[in-house]
C-alpha cells in the first residue's frame, strides 16, 4: 500500500483558515500528492474552497453532540485515504486533531505542542507564548520541510472586482475594518471607541474605510459612524 497525500486539520473560525493560507501554498507546491483540508462546516469550510488552494476541502460540525457523530464518520474516511501526512493548524480541538491523527494511520503526523495528546503525533513543534498565528503555522511547515510565506491572500474574481468598484467608487487607498465577530467569542472584541479612533488616524492619512460586519453587527457599524461621522467611510 502506497500512502500519498497531505491532510490539513484547521480551523475553528474564518480566521484561522486565512492565517493558514500561507501554510496551505507552500504545502501545495512544496509536497508530492494532494493537499485535503478539513475545516469546520459553513464560513471557514467556504472560504477554505474559496482559497482555490486544496484539492479537497472537507466540512465538520464543531458543536457537542454533532462533532462526536461526525468524527465517527470522519475516522474510518480518513484511515481509507492513506495519507502520508497529517498537520494541524492553530484553533482545531488538540483532542479531537489528535484522534483523526491516529485515524489516519499517517507515518508523519505534525503539531504543536497543545493539550495532552502529544503522544499521538509523531512530531511535536514547541512554539513560543505570544507568537504570531502565521509563524506558528510557519514552524509548523518547516517540520515538514516547507517555508510558507508570511502575508495571507485571496485575490478577488474578475466579477468580484466589479462588484466592488460599484459599492466602494475609486479610491487610491481603501481599508476595511472588521469591528465584530461571533457572538460565542464576543471577549474578543476590541472595544468600539479604539476602532473609532484608529478610523479616524486612517481617513486623516488619506485611506477610505470600509466598516464590515455579519447581519446581526448592523448597530455595530452605525455606533462607529456616529462616532466617526461619515465622510470617508463606507459603512457595509
Amino acid at each position: 500500500m502506497r500512502r500519498s497525500g497531505t491532510l490539513v486539520l484547521c480551523t475553528l473560525g474564518v480566521g484561522d483558515v486565512l492565517l493558514a493560507q500561507p501554510l496551505l501554498a507552500a504545502l501545495r507546491e512544496g509536497l508530492d500528492g494532494r493537499l485535503v483540508v478539513l475545516a469546520r462546516a459553513g464560513s471557514p469550510a467556504q472560504l477554505a474552497r474559496r482559497l482555490g488552494i486544496a484539492d479537497l476541502v472537507v466540512d465538520y460540525v464543531a458543536r457537542w453532540p454533532h462533532r462526536v457523530k461526525g468524527g465517527l464518520t470522519l475516522s474510518p474516511w480518513i484511515a481509507h485515504q492513506h495519507f502520508s501526512l497529517v498537520l494541524t493548524t492553530t484553533g482545531l480541538n488538540p483532542y479531537y486533531s489528535g484522534l483523526m491523527a491516529l485515524a489516519s494511520n499517517a507515518p508523519d503526523r505534525v503539531s504543536e505542542r497543545r493539550g495532552h495528546m502529544t503522544w499521538a503525533w509523531t512530531h511535536v513543534v514547541d512554539v513560543q507564548t505570544g507568537t504570531h498565528t502565521v509563524d506558528r503555522n510557519r514552524s509548523l511547515g518547516q517540520a515538514v520541510g516547507v517555508t510558507a510565506g508570511t502575508v495571507p491572500r485571496m485575490s478577488p474574481s474578475p466579477a468580484e472586482m466589479d462588484r466592488a468598484r460599484l459599492l466602494l467608487g475609486d479610491h487610491d487607498v481603501c481599508i476595511a475594518v472588521t469591528p465584530g465577530s461571533n457572538k460565542t467569542i464576543a471577549h474578543k472584541r476590541w472595544p468600539l471607541d479604539k476602532f473609532a479612533a484608529l478610523i479616524v488616524r486612517l481617513r486623516t492619512a488619506g485611506a477610505h474605510v470600509v466598516v464590515l460586519g455579519g447581519p446581526d453587527e448592523g448597530d455595530m457599524g452605525r455606533q462607529l459612524t456616529g462616532m466617526t461621522g461619515t465622510n470617508g467611510i463606507t459603512e457595509l
